[in-house]
Parts: C-alpha cells; sequence; structure tokens
C-alpha cells in the first residue's frame, strides 16, 4: 500500500498522485490529519483504498478518488472530520463509507459514478455517524442507490468487543444537498438505530427514473423522532409517488398527512414540496436554480432564536446544524444569518446543552427575538433547497464550471468560477495531472477518455478563501454497435474489462473459482458452496440497461447433467414483476419469477454458445424497458455436486445482431 501509518500527529499528504496499490493505505490512532489535493486511483478490482480508522481532527479535503473494487475511503471510529470539495467518482464500486464515527462535515463533494459492482455488496455510500453535518454536495448520475443509511449490528460485537452497538445515524443534519439522476432512490433509511436526525432543504430529483420514481425511502423500522421538511421532491412528472415511506409508496402530500406527528409543529414530514427545481442545464451538471425554480425560497431555517436578547452567545433550537471548526487547526467556523439572508456573523463555538438552548458563540453582537430565524446566508424571502442559493452571496462560498462537462477526447474544456458577487484576488486550478492554472478562465484538454475532478481554489478581498470541484467526463462517440458488456474472463483483462462487474463472492450466491479450460484460455468456475446460499451466480448489473438498445445475451457454457440453471433477468426496485427467467436447463428452478421464452441449456458437461434475445420479455409483458441485472439462478438447497462453467460473457447492441429470438448451438 501507499501509507501505513499510526500514532501521527501532524501528518499530512498533499499534490500526491497515487496509483497502482495491491493494498488498503491505513492511517490510524493519529490527530491533526490532512488528505489534501491528491488523486488516488488503486486500480484493483477488490478491497477498499484508504482506511482513516480511531483518528481525530481530520481534513479530507480536494481529492480525487476513484477506481477500486470496493470502496475508496472507509472512516471508522473517528471523531472531528471534515470531508470537503471532494470528487468521488469510483466506477468499480461505492464511494464512501462512514462507519460509528462523530462530530463529521461532508460537505461541498461531488459523488458519481458508483456502481452495483462485483466486489462490491452494491452502490450505496454509507452514512453511519453521529452528530454529523451533510451538506451542499452534489450527488448525481450513480449507476444504482448512491446514499445509505442503513443501520446494524456489525459481525463480531459483543458488550466489550470493538464493536459493541450498532452502526447508527443519529443526531445529524442532512441539508442542502442536490441529488439526482440517479438509478436508485436518492437516500435510503433504514434500521432502528435512525434517530433524531434532520433531511432540510434538499431537492430530490429524478432519481429512480428506471423504476418507480421513488426518491427518498424511509424504512418501517426506523425511529419515529426524525424529521423531513423544507425538501423539493420531484420524479419524472408532478404528483407521483416519490416518497417510500415505512414501506409505502406515497406522494409528498400523502407521506405529509400519514407520517407521525409529535403536536402541530413537530412532525416526521413537513413543509415539503413536490415542484420542478428547474437547474440551469442538468445535462451538464449545472445545477444552479434558474427563474422560476420550485426550490425558490422554499427551505426552512436550520434553527429558531429562543428568546430576545443583544450580544454574541445566540440561544438556538437547534445547534447542531452549524460547524465550528471541530478544533482542527485552520479550519474556520460557518458564516450565519440571523434574521435576515445578509445579517452575517461567524460561530466561534457551537455549546450543545441538550435540552436547554443550544448556545452559537458568534465573532460580533446581533440582536434577536423570539423565533427569529437563524441560517445559512441566503437570498429572497426565506433558503432555498438544494445546494445553491439563487442569487445568494456567501463569504466562501463559490461554484466552479466546465463547459463542455462531457466533451470528447481532444475537444477544449472552458472552465469558471462564478464567485456570487465576491472580488477574486487570486485563483488556482488543479488539473490532476501535474499542470495548473492561476487564469479566472482557462481551458484544458484532455487527449483520452476518462473522468476528473478539477479542483480549484480562490481568495477573496477581505482574505476569506473558497474552494470547490467540477467534474468532467470525456468520452469516447457511443458506437451502437459495441457491447454494453464483454468478458473474456483472461487474467489479463480482469482489472480492466471483466472483474469490476461479475459479482460472485456475496454470500446469496455459490462458490466460484476462475480456472483454466482444458482447451486453453480461463473461465469462471461455479459450485455449491455449503457456507453460501448457493441462490444464484455471475451477477452483473451494468447501468441502465435498455433491452431495445443491447438486448442480446451471449455466452458459453458447460453444465454438467442434471445441474439447474436457469437464466435471469432483475428489474429495478418496486417493478412489477422483479425479474423474469429466460431459458435454461431443463432441471431449472424458476425460483418464482415468471417464464419468458428463452433457450435451452445443454446440459452433457461439453461446452456450447447461447445467446438470450432479451426482446422476448415482450411476449409477457409488453412494457418492459429497462434491466438492472442478470444473473445464472441455481437455488441448489442441498449438496450434490452441482457446478458449471462459463465463458466468453457478452451483452450485445441491437445493431451487432439480427433480431429475433435467442437460441442454443
Amino acid at each position: 500500500g501507499w501509507v501505513n501509518a499510526s500514532g501521527c500527529d501532524h501528518l499530512t499528504i498533499s499534490g500526491c498522485v497515487m496509483r497502482d496499490a495491491n493494498y488498503t493505505a491505513t492511517i490510524a490512532r493519529s490527530e491533526q490529519v490532512r488528505l489534501i489535493g491528491n488523486t488516488f486511483s488503486k486500480d484493483r478490482v477488490n478491497g477498499n483504498m484508504w482506511n482513516v480508522l480511531e483518528c481525530s481532527y481530520v481534513l479530507i479535503e480536494g481529492n480525487e478518488l476513484a477506481r477500486v473494487g470496493h470502496s475508496p475511503m472507509q472512516i471508522t471510529t473517528c471523531q472531528n472530520v471534515v470531508v470537503r470539495a471532494n470528487c468521488f467518482r469510483n466506477p468499480w464500486g461505492r464511494n464512501y463509507e462512514f462507519w460509528a464515527s462523530g462530530k463529521v462535515l461532508v460537505e461541498g463533494n461531488v459523488v458519481t459514478r458508483a456502481r452495483d459492482s462485483g466486489y462490491s455488496a452494491d452502490s450505496r455510500a454509507k452514512n453511519l455517524y453521529i452528530d454529523g453535518i451533510y451538506r451542499f454536495n452534489r450527488v448525481f448520475d450513480n449507476l444504482h442507490t448512491p446514499l445509505n443509511s442503513g443501520s446494524y449490528m456489525p459481525m463480531g460485537s459483543a458488550p466489550t468487543k470493538y464493536f459493541r452497538e450498532p452502526f447508527r445515524l443519529m443526531n445529524s443534519r442532512i441539508y442542502h444537498n442536490t441529488i439526482t439522476g440517479n438509478l436508485g432512490h436518492g437516500w435510503e433509511l433504514g434500521g432502528l438505530a435512525v434517530s433524531s436526525n434532520e433531511f432540510a432543504n434538499n431537492i430530490f430529483h429524478r432519481n429512480d427514473w428506471t423504476g418507480l420514481n421513488v426518491q427518498f425511502l424511509y424504512g418501517s423500522d426506523v425511529s419515529r423522532d426524525n424529521r423531513v421538511r423544507g425538501n423539493l421532491f420531484r420524479g419524472s412528472e408532478p404528483g407521483q409517488a416519490v416518497i417510500n415511506y415505512r414501506g409505502t409508496p406515497m406522494t409528498v402530500e400523502e407521506a405529509q398527512q400519514r407520517s407521525t406527528h409529535l403536536s402541530d409543529f413537530w412532525s416526521e414530514m413537513q413543509d415539503n414540496v413536490d415542484a420542478e427545481p428547474a437547474f440551469l442545464d442538468a445535462e451538464r451538471n449545472d445545477y444552479r436554480l434558474g427563474e422560476g425554480s420550485g426550490a425558490v425560497d422554499t427551505g426552512v431555517p436550520l434553527a429558531l432564536a429562543i428568546g430576545e436578547g443583544t450580544g454574541r452567545a445566540l440561544p438556538v433550537t437547534d445547534g447542531r446544524a452549524f460547524f465550528d471548526g471541530f478544533g482542527i487547526e485552520g479550519e474556520r467556523g460557518d458564516w450565519i444569518a440571523v434574521g435576515a439572508g445578509d445579517n452575517l456573523a461567524r460561530v466561534e463555538r457551537v455549546e450543545e446543552r441538550y435540552y436547554l438552548p443550544a448556545i452559537l458563540h458568534l465573532d460580533r453582537e446581533v440582536s434577536w427575538t423570539d423565533g427569529t430565524p437563524v441560517s445559512l446566508p441566503w437570498s429572497g424571502e426565506g433558503p432555498d433547497a438544494g445546494a445553491y442559493e439563487l442569487g445568494g452571496a456567501h463569504p466562501t462560498q463559490i461554484i466552479a464550471r466546465a463547459e463542455p462537462a462531457y466533451p470528447r477526447p481532444g475537444e477544449p474544456v472552458r472552465f469558471s468560477v462564478d464567485a456570487l458577487g465576491k472580488t477574486l484576488t487570486a485563483i488556482r486550478w488543479d488539473f490532476r495531472d501535474g499542470t495548473f492554472s492561476d487564469e479566472p478562465a482557462p481551458e484544458y484538454t484532455w487527449a483520452e477518455a476518462g473522468d476528473h475532478g478539477v479542483l480549484v481554489r480562490c481568495e477573496f478581498e477581505g482574505g476569506e478563501r473558497g474552494v470547490d470541484v467540477v467534474f468532467v467526463g470525456v468520452e469516447e462517440p457511443v458506437d451502437p454497435g459495441a457491447p454494453l458488456v464483454q468478458a473474456d474472463f483472461e487474467p489479463e483483462t480482469r482489472e480492466t474489462q471483466w472483474g469490476y462487474h461479475f459479482k460472485f463472492y456475496r454470500s446469496w450466491l455459490t462458490g466460484y473459482e476462475h480456472v483454466e479450460r482444458e482447451d486453453g484460455g480461463y473461465c469462471m468456475r461455479l459450485f455449491y458452496a455449503p457456507e453460501k446460499d448457493n441462490r444464484a451466480a455471475g451477477a452483473i448489473a451494468p447501468g441502465a440497461w435498455e433491452i431495445d438498445a443491447y438486448p442480446i445475451v451471449r455466452f458459453a457454457y458447460r453444465i454438467p447433467p442434471g445441474v439447474p440453471v436457469a437464466l435471469c433477468v432483475e428489474t429495478f426496485e418496486g417493478v412489477t414483476p422483479r425479474g423474469w427467467v429466460l431459458g435454461g436447463t431443463d432441471a431449472k428452478d424458476l425460483g418464482g419469477y415468471p417464464e419468458a421464452p428463452g433457450p435451452r441449456l445443454i446440459d452433457d458437461d461439453q461446452w456450447h454458445e447461447a445467446e438470450v434475445d432479451l426482446r422476448a420479455i415482450r411476449t409477457v409483458n409488453p412494457e418492459a424497458q429497462y434491466l438492472r441485472r442478470f444473473m445464472f439462478l441455481c437455488n441448489w438447497r442441498e449438496d450434490a455436486g452441482q457446478e458449471f462453467r462459463y465463458d466468453n460473457f457478452a451483452v450485445l447492441g441491437a445493431l451487432s445482431v439480427p433480431e429475433g429470438i435467442g437460441g442454443n448451438d
């Protein structure tokens, strides 16, 4: 691995490019840790990239994290942590994990490209912390559900062991985020230990667009003392059931009527809207609000002042929404607005007093009356929902832009900064390859396809500073005849072609091994494993799999006599039916899935080729459009020596094959 550090005081890793590592980089039991302005890419289809363990006073800012099969960043049992302006863009797994940590600020990050991959249970970035703040993050274009807070008891926990209580999301404030265009639900909550949190002033927009348009899943078992208020929810059209509230899809209005009401001013869900956010240009990742946006002035104050007075100690209903630096050297507290969006003061210390009012200790005197709104700076009649305030003027916030956001190789990209009315005195762009620019609006060109998180730092008159990251995806033109997935299962192509796609290791699957074929080359051997459930094998979820665009699945196989194997595809969550079986061996077990026409697999322990035409689903479900996953359905309930092998797997485009129902050789 790149780093293995423990017991350090004032450890900084800055401006480095680290790639191609066999082991997880670890920083443990250290204080005043800084990871700043680095590019990290492990380039391995399994494992984790970074583990920050039992550390305090940690700043992770301006990094680019990508290409690892499980998680690029695990933050475990840490406290006083800031994760700011990073580009999490992991196409081989989930984007990060927070476990059992407290006093965490996650702000201004880009979270994109996550995949339900071969070596990760799913695409969900784990948010399990206490006293956390999650704000101003832009979460978009992930290939399944991007964010999750699913409380559970970790394996091996015991009364006096390292893990002795559930992982939980508790006393945290999730506000002013823009979560849009992801294939799964925008955020999922589940488990008893999800308690006393507030989701406020977020935009959940057009997530789950290949499914039922559920933007927010609020599980049946979470505590009833969470609050969801001032958010904008919108699916693909108005009036959809965009909130799954305790197991039932509901409209915004239905969820607000049926959620728990503890009093006339306190309920689980209130003051939310179903409206169009009217982003300036969502296709180019410009999530600033346009005129007429339904997100303008729809937010709620983060806190209210209590009583009346003048001074530098402001009593408020909720102090957890505000950041005071957490004791991290060089960090300063929030700019807040009291009573009006431009009546500003800076937080120097947050004093939590539990049932007594929290005290915000400020850098200057302010005056307040009972119920005066207290939030981060806003414009207009109240805060807007989402990561950006229309017409906002914030002393440190900037907005970095790239045009085009998705260029071709060799196409110049123009960068700019919206300083929100401030006067720049210095600017520095970092293009992540050792190239920098001090120009306010530089151009940059990438010769090859790839994803990039470009960092910009600014200084303004008066000495304030700002930082932001902007995502650029350099893409080759889509070849409609090219495969969506192609795997020869050779060792040389594992890290680049197939290793991150195929899921073999999870407990619900069969045993597996990568073996040589007797006639040359390599293949995958799937077999009954007594320690596993043996329900399926070789699962693959390539993203928004459009049946008409990629209708053919083709592979070679070798199945001994009598082994049950079915070919199964599944839809996205909530869609009925959940999937179909399209052929298999004579002994196949449908496992409750409806059947559609598909090839008969020959179980004579010889190599054959099969081709599945997914358009056959339309014979039983004419409306089917998108698929989430393919897998070999086994349902081997007892050990009878079951096994089979497969090779040369491909999901092919419509232009590469003639139309017609697939078959066998």
